[in-house]
């Protein structure tokens, strides 16, 4: 089996900080949708999962 191997390497420090802020960027708004049953749920309020 032949397999071939690449390595990545950035040009510079400023690239690298480049590409760690874009990345952060796409994940920075994500706020998870959670609805009442599981909120309460992880919040442990019983009564609230009632509901």
């Amino acid at each position: 089996m032949n397999t071939e191997g690449y390595e990545l390497k950035l040009t510079s420090k400023e690239v690298g900080m480049m590409f760690k802020n874009m990345i952060k960027g796409w994940f920075k708004e994500y706020v998870p949708e959670y609805n009442d049953f599981v909120r309460a749920l992880l919040f442990e309020d019983v009564e609230a999962m009632n509901k």
